[in-house]
């Protein structure tokens, strides 16, 4: 039996053991973006723009904004919980789902 224990290839946090997604937000997903982007005076705007979360279990715990508005691209990633290794796997994430050009 092959025991895989990677946390990139299994998608379970090895600092919590629990289940982590990235999929595209939600509306819900949406408010909670925009108010820590109004708390922490984030550079970046959900105007324009795809966004990505990160959740464990119900719990929001990293996101992706990818603007789109032809002028000025922006790629924003924060990690809820620094150092947890999902920065990589959001943009990942929005770079596979952005198609070509954009």
């Amino acid at each position: 039996m092959i025991v895989v224990t990677d946390p990139y290839r299994t998608g379970i946090s090895n600092i919590t053991g629990k289940m982590v997604r990235i999929r595209h937000a939600t509306d819900r997903d949406l408010v909670t973006i925009a108010e820590y982007i109004d708390r922490h005076h984030v550079p970046c705007t959900l105007e324009d723009a795809d966004a990505v979360v990160a959740v464990e279990e119900d719990r929001l715990i990293g996101f992706g904004i990818l603007r789109r508005d032809g002028l000025t691209p922006c790629i924003t990633i924060r990690e809820l919980r620094p150092g947890s290794g999902l920065g990589p796997l959001i943009a990942g994430h929005m770079m596979e789902h952005a198609g070509p050009g954009q």
